[in-house]
């Protein structure tokens, strides 16, 4: 159910469906999950799993912690 308000959301701000607005904010724009959490009114783990369904992330590379480990 919290889906389709996720999936309404989406189509509101002008996007085809959720798997639109994914590709385009976070992917190739990439937003901050908490910045798309914002703007489709859930949490953050919400985003998260919608992102791994759709084989989009999240991408652990982006991460606040991943930029401080050192290189292999």
């Amino acid at each position: 159910m919290l889906y389709v308000s996720r999936l309404r959301r989406a189509v509101e701000l002008g996007f085809s469906d959720l798997a639109a607005y994914y590709e385009k904010r976070y992917r190739d724009e990439r937003c901050r999950l908490a910045q798309i959490a914002a703007e489709l009114g859930c949490a953050e783990s919400a985003v998260r799993t919608d992102l791994r369904r759709l084989g989009l992330g999240p991408d652990r590379s982006r991460s606040h912690g991943a930029r401080w480990q050192a290189a292999p």
